[in-house]
């Protein structure tokens, strides 16, 4: 497990080396203006502080409800609007982080955005234009913009190992924060008054429901398992079995599947780099599962397609994903509009080409699907390349900065792929597990560029990478 978990310096592109004038004239960058290295200190303090915000936000909105025993509302067909007052905090953070880092790094900083990022985003906006309700496809994707940026910021702002240690810290409170709501407040455990009877007994702690619950638990095991072996120490392994027990009583079959996988990738992305044989193993492996599953792709067919007979099948999913499929086949390039599917009022499509449960939900379960439906096959291949190729390509082939943990990025990015098969939380605006996948983004865009000129000019032998 250590061997898997611990931080991966391997592969790392090396430090440079000081020069003689250097050492004897002190540290200089010439590109920082004379109040910054006197207000480093404070710049860290201030961007943790928003860090914090953000994911107290994500994880901890909800709490309220929870605490006063006061019922989540259901969805009609005049729900449209979110969370005034988290758009408004998420707009302040926007603000705030943009503030601090003007006057850090100047305003060439706002254009620190991850490359990634850029055309996915770019084909969202444009989507408005012909969204079934353009003004609640602009305010969603300005609000899935605005979170971008500040997580964007935030890494950008702060050194590996303080976005860690913040996102620890931050997992523990809110872990901490579950376990006693389990113990102080009825609704904390799904009630025999749910609209579905399997969710009854489930827990979700501080969390709108055991999905969410479960997801956040899985990706702070994630992260709990990291740093236990990271620092070898007992109270993180007590936190571990914590985490682990907490995730069990969700009850959330898809959190607790994809977590084990997702732990598996990652160990197996620091063997794999490290071990020339190894990846030489695992490239054949690939080619011969390809060519199976081509051999037995009818049989697999037709079993997939069983799953369609059983309406309870998936929890229910197999019913909403033939909706959907129809609205796709009627819009297969453009879709409907980023955010102009589900809970845009009366229009919304789902009325008239769902019925029954299906028109009291907002998401289809599927992140994939949900983007084919929103943006069409243009705004989904865009999304797979972007969101999952090419930071894959990095995870596995890269270097990464000294210190930067491979297999961290990869359990937390494998955990959100694979999650977006049954939920959807990809490109997802405040969606807890999103912003969590963006910090990996940003950290991984972070550790594979290098930013410094000498230090470039230094090791002309070592490709730009550029995620």
């Amino acid at each position: 497990m250590n061997a898997c978990f611990a931080e991966n310096n391997a592969g790392a592109l090396p430090a440079p080396s000081a020069t003689p004038a250097a050492v004897a004239s002190g540290p200089v960058n010439l590109s920082v203006r004379p109040h910054q290295q006197m207000s480093a200190s404070s710049t860290t303090i201030a961007v943790s502080a928003i860090f914090v915000g953000l994911l107290m936000l994500c994880w901890l909105w909800d709490a309220p409800n929870i605490i006063r025993s006061i019922p989540f509302p259901t969805l009609d067909e005049t729900a449209t609007e979110g969370d005034g007052g988290k758009q408004i905090g998420i707009v302040l953070l926007l603000a705030a982080i943009m503030l601090v880092g003007i006057w850090d790094r100047g305003l060439s900083f706002v254009f620190g955005l991850p490359a990634i990022f850029i055309p996915v985003l770019l084909w969202c906006w444009l989507s408005v234009s012909w969204a079934i309700e353009p003004l609640v496809s602009l305010r969603r994707i300005s609000l899935t913009t605005i979170i971008v940026l500040i997580v964007a910021y935030v890494v950008q702002l702060l050194p590996y190992r303080r976005v860690v240690g913040v996102m620890c810290v931050g997992f523990v409170f809110v872990l901490l924060a579950d376990w006693f709501a389990i113990a102080a407040f009825p609704m904390a455990i799904h009630q025999s008054n749910e609209i579905d009877p399997g969710l009854v007994g489930t827990w979700r702690g501080l969390h709108s429901n055991k999905n969410e619950a479960g997801a956040f638990a899985a990706l702070c095991l994630v992260m709990l398992c990291h740093e236990t072996a990271r620092t070898r120490s007992l109270v993180m392994l007590a936190a571990v079995l914590a985490c682990a027990v907490f995730l069990f009583q969700t009850q959330s079959k898809t959190a607790m599947g994809c977590v084990l996988l997702a732990l598996i990738a990652g160990g197996a992305s620091h063997m794999f780099f490290n071990n020339a044989g190894l990846r030489r193993t695992v490239q054949w492996s690939v080619a011969l599962v390809a060519v199976a599953s081509i051999v037995v792709a009818d049989e697999v067919a037709l079993r997939f397609a069983a799953l369609f007979d059983d309406p309870g099948a998936l929890t229910g999913r197999v019913q909403i994903w033939p909706v959907l499929m129809r609205f796709v086949a009627d819009h297969p390039l453009l879709g409907s509009g980023y955010g102009s599917y589900w809970a845009i009022g009366a229009s919304s499509p789902i009325l008239t080409d769902g019925g029954g449960w299906l028109t009291t939900i907002d998401h289809s379960h599927n992140g994939y699907l949900e983007l084919l439906v929103h943006t069409g096959i243009v705004g989904l291949i865009l999304g797979l390349v972007c969101l999952i190729v090419l930071p894959l390509r990095s995870l596995f082939v890269s270097n990464l900065e000294a210190g930067v943990s491979r297999s961290l990025l990869t359990s937390v990015l494998v955990f959100g792929f694979l999650q977006n098969l049954l939920e959807t939380s990809l490109l997802n605006r405040a969606n807890s597990t999103w912003v969590i996948m963006l910090v990996a983004y940003c950290l991984l865009a972070k550790a594979t560029t290098v930013q410094d000129v000498p230090r470039l000019a230094q090791h002309s032998a070592v490709p730009l990478k550029v995620l």
